[in-house]
């Protein structure tokens, strides 16, 4: 009995969250978490927001597809082209996800947007930048090859991608998030 009080850990821990009542619904009980500054304000927040990710989806898949120089057969530009490109996505899915919670953010929804945002935004910003490194290295160590042009529209779209997390995860550091109260949550139903 004991056993079944103790608070999972894990990628599941949410669960324990959720109750079943009599009638065998499952409810949420656990925290929420509100956006400060109005619903105007969390509109335009969420607007700039879905734009950054979108930009930095949209130019990172596309910088996979041109065929630059480096990109054909150099692990140094490969994979922090494909580390871009999943952190891009990923930065995207948590923004798509965001937006779905609703005026007010269950616990394990805030915890895996808001949270994980500056952590998924660096990550491409990173990997933008090492990807602009690597083609750059490539370049220096065996010239274009020709492609010039596609060299320069994989360094203009892995630079917007690095200018558009940089923006997202500015937008999403001057956020203000506050835990909620109960007393709170039916003011904003």
């Amino acid at each position: 009995m004991a056993e079944k009080n103790k608070k999972k850990k894990g990628r599941r821990a949410y669960l324990d969250d959720f109750q079943t009542t009599v009638s065998g619904e499952m409810i949420y009980c656990g925290a929420y978490y509100g956006f400060q500054g109005g619903d105007r304000a969390r509109r335009r927040f969420l607007l700039k927001l879905a734009a950054a990710s979108a930009v930095a989806a949209v130019f990172s898949l596309l910088s996979g597809c041109v065929p630059a120089p480096g990109t054909l057969n150099c692990f140094y530009v490969l994979l922090p082209l494909l580390g871009s490109i999943l952190s891009a996505v990923s930065v995207l899915w948590a923004v798509i996800r965001l937006i779905g919670g609703g005026e007010t953010l269950r616990e394990y929804v805030y915890t895996a947007t808001v949270e994980e945002l500056p952590l998924r935004t660096a990550l491409c910003i990173g990997c933008a930048g090492l990807s602009i490194l690597g083609e750059l290295l490539f370049l220096l160590l065996n010239g274009a090859g020709g492609k010039v042009p596609g060299l320069l529209l994989f360094l203009l779209s892995q630079s917007s991608v690095l200018l558009a997390s940089l923006f997202c995860r500015k937008t999403a550091a001057a956020a203000k998030w506050k835990r909620l109260e109960r007393r709170d949550l039916k003011k904003t139903d």
